[in-house]
């Protein structure tokens, strides 16, 4: 059970990084360049599109993923199990690490690199935990 909500919780953070990283980068760079009084208005649409689109996207997977984990949660955890965990988990620490260091009165312009490692750690940790729960399905089958 703490290993689905580890994963959900990893899943619904690495999709609020990405929108997250997209939003920034890529929308909010050039309508900014190009009218900057309209910009408040599409960064809040934005963001509820993107909280909207991560709720969609948490729920299909829990549907996609049930046979594969409720097959998977009668079975003993393995090695690809706790590596997952690990992951998800570090993930997590660097998180709080970016937030931590984005507040910090001392930093005078925010590091964008733990941001990146740590969507690039719940990314292998989301693909490694699917990966544990399918092979454990196909094992019990």
């Amino acid at each position: 059970m703490i290993s689905r909500i580890n994963f959900l919780l990893g899943a619904a953070s690495l999709s609020v990084l990405v929108f997250f990283f997209i939003g920034r980068f890529l929308i909010l760079e050039g309508l900014t360049a190009v009218a900057p009084s309209l910009t408040p208005y599409f960064t809040a649409a934005y963001i509820l599109s993107a909280l909207m689109l991560t709720v969609l996207i948490l729920a299909k997977t829990v549907i996609r993923l049930n046979p594969a984990t409720s097959v998977a949660r009668y079975q003993k955890a393995g090695v690809l199990t706790g590596v997952a965990q690990v992951l998800l988990l570090s993930g997590h620490a660097c998180v709080l690490f970016s937030v931590w260091s984005t507040f910090v009165p001392d930093n005078a312009a925010p590091v964008l690199w733990p941001w990146l490692f740590a969507t690039s750690l719940y990314a292998i940790g989301v693909a490694v935990t699917i990966l544990d729960w399918r092979q454990r399905a196909l094992n019990a089958a």
